[in-house]
């Protein structure tokens, strides 16, 4: 195929391609292409690609595959040959995936959830997730998500969730607005460590008609612990330092602040199943004390019956869980609200470093749904 230099024809004020190759296709009597970026630049050649190529200031974008047909036509009529760009990227590759691990260990705090994500994906990913980024190697944004094969309840935010990590807050804006990064037509949320994912995110929210609930809570990281383990005061009150079981579900869907529901219930026991657990049990076999791990690898729902508070349960529960976590090379986070002193004093006392940073939890729900959620 040839390149043939011909007249050529302003675009501006067409908006569409096809409306741009009817016009040419009139004129020049077969249906040809046009190079244009808000100014006539003089050069026409046959359609031959499969996919349309993208127009940028002069260079004709050109999908990889069909590159080396048309190197030497491009080249030799004067035209700058480039891949064309990927507006939004599925990491699949193992390899690249390990490399992600270790690029985001490099951006800690505010890539913990996107780190803990991508830590379990690599491990065997039990909760279906993948990766989603602007670009590789050299991303500025990323979203881990479920995988759009996964099987889903539209209204179940808890396992429907998202968490980012950003270096041009830009970047990120344009994943959310780009076509099929987000399931909008479902209650979900999105988790981070940074600052402006409340404001970006509600902008392109709102403009979808979905309603946002912010969370926002104190953060903490849990360095690698020394203090040895004390059980004494188990093995004379006959409890047993366990795990928890997917039939400790219903309980910790009652006691849970953010439980309640069918959704939730589910939720716990797949974490429960995938992820690590600890907690105390009664001579009958009952949880009396526990604590357990989300899929962003953050311990959640640290939590002691009232009756058995002030015995030093929740230390050895969270002690226990963090070693166990640590052993497993999975990174040690939490979160707490700002009033909560017990869970403030129980961090200090583990020599967990408080971060500057902040946690926020954003729960998105369409109109549709409107009602039926509970945060």
């Amino acid at each position: 195929m040839q390149i043939k230099i011909r007249k050529c024809f302003n675009l501006s004020g067409w908006k569409s391609w096809e409306k741009a190759e009817k016009r040419n296709t009139q004129e020049n009597g077969s249906s040809m292409m046009l190079l244009k970026e808000g100014r006539q630049i003089g050069l026409i050649r046959e359609l031959g690609l499969k996919n349309k190529p993208t127009f940028d200031k002069g260079t004709i974008a050109v999908p990889r595959r069909e590159r080396p047909q048309f190197q030497t036509e491009l080249s030799a009529a004067g035209v700058e040959l480039t891949s064309a760009p990927e507006k939004m990227l599925v990491l699949n590759c193992s390899t690249k995936l390990l490399t992600l691990e270790k690029v985001l260990r490099s951006h800690f705090p505010e890539s913990l959830k996107v780190y803990g994500a991508v830590m379990n994906i690599n491990r065997g990913n039990p909760f279906q997730k993948e990766v989603v980024l602007d670009s590789w190697p050299n991303f500025k944004a990323v979203i881990t998500r479920r995988q759009k094969e996964a099987e889903t309840d539209n209204l179940d935010h808890y396992t429907n969730a998202y968490a980012v990590f950003y270096k041009d807050v830009r970047a990120y804006q344009q994943l959310l607005e780009e076509q099929g990064v987000i399931n909008w037509d479902q209650v979900f949320q999105i988790q981070g460590l940074q600052s402006e994912l409340y404001d970006v995110s509600k902008t392109v929210a709102t403009s979808k008609q979905l309603d946002v609930k912010l969370a926002s809570f104190k953060a903490a990281f849990f360095p690698q612990l020394s203090p040895p383990l004390d059980t004494s005061s188990l093995m004379s009150l006959s409890l047993k330092l366990s795990c928890l079981s997917v039939a400790d579900a219903d309980l910790l869907n009652q006691t849970w602040s953010r439980g309640g529901n069918e959704q939730c219930r589910r939720y716990i026991a797949k974490l429960i199943s995938c992820f690590p657990s600890v907690c105390v049990r009664d001579d009958k076999g009952n949880p009396v004390s526990w604590s357990f791990t989300d899929q962003f690898a953050t311990m959640c729902h640290g939590y002691t019956l009232t009756e058995h508070r002030r015995k030093g349960y929740n230390r050895l529960v969270a002690l226990t869980l963090v070693r166990k976590l640590q052993s497993q090379g999975l990174p040690c986070q939490g979160n707490f609200w700002d009033d909560n002193e017990a869970s403030i004093r129980l961090l200090k006392s583990l020599h967990a470093e408080l971060l500057p940073c902040r946690f926020f939890r954003l729960i998105l729900t369409p109109a549709t749904f409107s009602g039926q959620v509970r945060p």
